[in-house]
């Protein structure tokens, strides 16, 4: 599928620049997910153009962050061979992690897999993807809800979230009205926290959640920054919803917006990030190295609310769609 596009292998290399790390070390983090990146390969759907790796960029008030998405065993045709695989890598991910986050990391990741029936019927394109930086500083992982009867998706979430200790009954009441369950997600670094993605239902608004920070007037900035007088589908809007898994703290929220859905070219969103981080105080994503040059594209960009009471930014950056400049 992808054996023609002969400039994504150059993706570790943007990978080292927009996180200074060495070439290497960005090679060897794709080699460790089980990524391939040249040659012919099977049905990723992280990206819609078949890319099995994205780049994020996320920027808070405390650091900037640069991490990599990948779709583990994204070549293999057997669903459920692919999903034992990436099961595998998540697993030798999640060695380096304190004993108790990482025993609680693949309790959790187990308890939400579907099994093989589910797969072959509902995700033969894969259930999970793999996220870390270089460092491998924390891993995270995330996994399509999209599957067996739409009756017992959120049953089943809601289960899960108990079985990490998550008291989930305030939110996600009003949330199971209004939204449909997308995907879920466990990232663990010293602790173990839980997110729950929705995409909101026909005639349903943000405002019917009753999420914190989903009436700040920085969300209303961005999403107006982003959107303008656009028409978004609802499809192009991912709300999210996150939580430690031993309960504490009130929950943060996202919302990723489908770049694809608010065109613009490389300079205008190099400059839009940058125009939103300098509003909420932000360090700069600096993403000169990848959208101008044509080595990326956005695919996704992201305003949250960490339960810490700060603001984050992030940039979804996928493979361009045509050749870079100096290809």
């Amino acid at each position: 599928m992808n054996a023609e596009r002969t400039w994504w292998p150059g993706l570790p290399e943007l990978v080292s620049e927009l996180d200074g790390c060495p070439t290497d070390a960005a090679h060897d983090l794709v080699v460790a997910g089980q990524v391939r990146l040249n040659g012919p390969g099977t049905g990723s759907v992280l990206n819609n153009d078949g890319t099995p790796l994205e780049l994020v960029v996320a920027v808070s008030s405390k650091r900037r962050r640069v991490r990599v998405l990948m779709d583990p065993a994204h070549w293999e045709h057997d669903p459920a061979e692919r999903r034992r695989l990436a099961q595998g890598v998540c697993g030798r991910f999640a060695a380096t992690l304190p004993g108790g986050v990482r025993d609680a990391f693949v309790r959790g990741l187990e308890r939400v897999m579907p099994d093989d029936a589910s797969l072959k019927r509902w995700l033969p394109s894969g259930c999970l993807w793999l996220g870390s930086d270089v460092r491998r500083q924390g891993v995270a992982v995330y996994l399509s809800a999209r599957w067996g009867d739409p009756a017992e998706r959120w049953p089943r979430i809601s289960q899960w979230l108990g079985s990490l200790g998550i008291s989930a009954r305030q939110w996600l009441e009003a949330v199971t009205r209004h939204a449909d369950p997308a995907g879920v997600s466990l990232a663990a670094g010293s602790q173990l926290r839980a997110r729950v993605y929705f995409r909101l239902r026909p005639r349903a608004g943000l405002g019917d959640l009753g999420l914190p920070g989903l009436d700040d007037p920085a969300l209303h900035h961005f999403l107006s920054a982003v959107i303008g007088d656009r028409a978004v589908r609802r499809a192009g809007l991912l709300v999210s919803v996150s939580a430690p898994a031993d309960g504490g703290g009130p929950p943060g929220c996202k919302i990723d917006v489908c770049a694809h859905c608010a065109p613009r070219d490389a300079l205008a969103w190099t400059q839009l990030s940058e125009d939103l981080a300098r509003t909420f105080d932000l360090p700069s994503p600096g993403l000169g190295a990848a959208l101008p040059t044509g080595r990326a594209e956005m695919a996704f960009i992201g305003f949250g609310f960490p339960n810490d009471g700060s603001y984050q930014l992030n940039c979804y950056l996928k493979a361009p769609s045509q050749p870079p400049r100096d290809v």
